[in-house]
């Protein structure tokens, strides 16, 4: 591809540019691009287990039956998924608008709670003393060069987007109890920088065709599992001759003239060459490398374990297969035909660096509310196209995060809050790579562990990411895709390094307590920059013809933006500050509403307030500005009720005492809706004037009927 070539795609695409010179390849966010998600030939049916249209037919196959002749739609099981939700494959992959009929008429019956394509998500990837790691300063070898992990120095006002994870590694350096599962494209197992901090993983990606058979009873997970009738299975876009299983070992996702040529490969879209990304195995480097081994890069949170699990395979990953990754994870267990998946140790955070932009689906809203319901945190990506977040991001009760440059602006290709929500939770560094020299090596990108393989790992694993290549090692055959990376696929893991900081210094934190702590711990972002006054806008959040966000492409966001809270999030995340708010005292208020009509009663929820770790609250007390007697109910208590006051705002305050008689404080404003408040107890002038005509109004009809009354006598 030409320089040209390169930045038209670049334009189409609102990516962040690899400067000439940097010799970076394409990135996964260019080859991915033209695969639509919503183009599939399965469907994920969950069916009604309980009341008058419970179906209780045990087998798969007959359950297929029941689907087909009902509703005259020909199918043919795949596996079930978990409890009562099945897999099923149709006889052939309809267009988006006959996809919408089919689920229509599925939805329709009563059996079925309901029916929607298994879809297709993608990896995010867009394109005290230091430690003694080579690469987190700046420095060369035969190889390349590279500027250092400037993202995990202190936050700094030419970087003011830094994590201060070097100031937080004074308190913490995580704890080898908390683990984070990495659900990617695998992990290269044998990585010197990953060495003893990977649990015992599982590959979910599955067969490309083949259906469960009778043979297959035995539950056992292997080619036989998905043996199709009258062909062999394939694994096509597993890329390892088998589905389902233990272990979660990344084989390599390259895609060659082979795979394009393929009819599965061209209906997915993937049809451009590309090299192994790797990415799973990058991503789990951010989060915890191996730190002061003298190799490689330093992880963020370095005592922390990590869970490999494998889901995306070649091109892309199907919902279910990362819907039964994230159960799984979360320490449930999975049903492979006839028998099930031991449920794994659950981890303690998902990371989800993958997405395509839709919203939602139902498999994957019910697998991550398993997951949070069993206290596990849930941290994805916003995605890479620059417009709506992506999903799963966009699943309730997930921490979304956007990518940000070194100076706290939004970079163009990070996704941000739309116009109909969701709104993004927090903001990390995503890499920069557009300089102020063109010719010059990236900046600011991100170093990580990666492997020197262009398809299958190399035969001595243990690489990591440079700013700049040497032309002899491309000449060589080096993989021009481990230079100056950046996305919001590695956002995304800096929050689960620090979420699992912050884990290590207070393991009962619920997921909402470790969001609310991430988000009120954030620093704020610049209001202006040296290069950019323009201000983040919300993005298209509408669906197009295909149930896909509207593309960015007619309207590209600026090649950079100034965040706000209402665009990119509570604001810039911090290692050090989320550190010690996690440990210390924290007042957390949870309003059942914001705003309220005289005498509404609103509940005031300060039970996930939290004590310094190791010690306990043994009071609470509520108050109100300007101060009330009879406004507020168990005021004394961890919940509390409020009693909306007539045309005025009020302030509303916490105070936590703990067993050492320490205080801390936290305040929520109510907004009355007759009156818009100037400040507490306040009106604005424009209430005034129709307030004392109404007033006046109401005196002379009293006057009107008194003289009235007094004529009738």
């Amino acid at each position: 591809m030409t320089r040209a070539a390169a930045l038209a795609a670049c334009v189409l695409m609102t990516c962040g540019l690899a400067p000439a010179g940097s010799q970076a390849a394409v990135s996964l966010a260019f080859r991915h691009s033209a695969i639509d998600p919503t183009l599939t030939d399965r469907i994920i049916v969950k069916w009604r287990s309980s009341g008058v249209a419970a179906v209780q037919i045990e087998s798969l196959n007959e359950r297929a039956v029941r689907l087909s002749g009902p509703n005259g739609i020909a199918v043919t099981p795949v596996r079930n998924l978990f409890g009562s939700t099945d897999v099923m494959r149709l006889d052939h992959t309809p267009a988006h608008e006959e996809m919408q009929r089919i689920l229509g008429r599925l939805n329709a019956d009563p059996g079925i709670e309901y029916a929607e394509a298994d879809g297709w998500r993608f990896v995010q990837a867009f394109p005290a003393d230091p430690p003694n790691d080579p690469h987190f300063v700046a420095g060369s070898d035969a190889n390349g060069i590279w500027h250092g992990q400037w993202y995990l120095q202190a936050s700094s006002s030419t970087t003011p987007s830094a994590l201060s994870a070097t100031t937080a590694w004074q308190t913490t350096q995580g704890d080898a109890s908390i683990v984070v599962a990495v659900i990617d494209t695998g992990i290269i197992t044998a990585h010197p920088d990953l060495a003893g901090k990977l649990q015992d993983g599982y590959d979910f990606v599955s067969c490309d065709q083949g259906n469960f058979t009778a043979a297959a009873a035995s539950g056992s997970n292997t080619t036989g599992d998905c043996s199709a009738s009258g062909s062999a299975a394939t694994y096509l876009f597993a890329n390892d001759g088998h589905g389902w299983q233990s272990g979660a070992s990344d084989p390599g996702d390259w895609i060659d003239s082979t795979d394009i040529a393929n009819t599965l490969f061209i209906d997915a879209g993937c049809t451009t060459v590309a090299n192994s990304s790797w990415h799973g195995t990058k991503v789990a480097g951010i989060v915890g490398a191996l730190t002061n081994n003298g190799i490689g890069i330093a992880g963020l949170a370095p005592n922390t374990m990590l869970l490999p699990i494998r889901a995306i395979g070649k091109c892309s990953g199907r919902v279910s297969d990362i819907a039964a990754a994230i159960m799984w994870a979360a320490g449930q267990p999975v049903t492979v035909h006839a028998g099930t998946i031991a449920a794994s140790p659950a981890a303690n955070i998902l990371n989800l660096s993958l997405g395509a932009n839709v919203p939602c689906s139902a498999t994957e809203q019910s697998a991550i509310s398993t997951a949070i319901a069993a206290g596990i945190v849930v941290i994805a990506a916003a995605g890479n196209e620059g417009g709506a977040i992506d999903a799963p991001a966009n699943c309730s009760g997930v921490v979304s995060v956007v990518g940000l440059r070194q100076t706290g602006t939004k970079v163009p290709y990070s996704n941000l809050s739309g116009s109909a929500g969701p709104a993004a939770s927090i903001a990390a560094p995503g890499g920069n790579c557009v300089n102020s020299v063109a010719g010059q090596d990236c900046l600011y990108d991100i170093e990580t562990t990666t492997d020197a393989g262009i398809t299958n790992p190399s035969t001595t694993p243990g690489f990591y990411t440079y700013a700049l290549f040497n032309q002899s090692f491309l000449n060589a055959g080096g993989n021009p895709d481990n230079a100056a990376d950046v996305g919001t696929s590695y956002a995304t893991p800096m929050v689960s390094g620090i979420a699992a900081l912050m884990l290590a210094m207070n393991p009962a934190l619920t997921p909402a307590q470790t969001l609310a702590r991430l988000q009120s711990s954030a620093l704020a972002f610049p209001t202006s920059s040296s290069t950019s006054s323009t201000q983040c806008t919300l993005a298209d959040s509408t669906l197009d013809a295909n149930g896909k966000f509207v593309e960015p492409a007619a309207n590209p966001p600026p090649p950079e933006c100034v965040c706000t809270t209402a665009t990119c999030g509570a604001g810039m995340v911090n290692a050090a500050a989320a550190v010690t708010l996690a440990a210390g005292m924290f007042v957390q208020i949870t309003p059942s509403s914001t705003t309220g009509s005289p005498g509404q009663r609103i509940k005031l929820d300060g039970s996930a307030s939290t004590a310094a770790s190791g010690h306990s609250i043994v009071s609470y007390q509520w108050t109100t500005d300007p101060p009330t007697s009879d406004q507020l109910l168990n005021a004394n208590t961890a919940i509390a009720t409020l009693v909306v006051p007539s045309f005025r705002s009020i302030g509303v305050t916490l105070t936590i005492t703990d067993d050492l008689g320490r205080t801390a404080s936290g305040s929520v404003t109510i907004r009355s809706t007759l009156g818009a408040a100037s400040g507490v107890g306040a009106f604005e002038p424009a209430w005034l004037l129709p307030l004392a005509i109404l007033g006046l109004w109401q005196l002379r009809q009293r006057r009107r009927s008194g003289r009235r009354s007094r004529a009738a006598y």
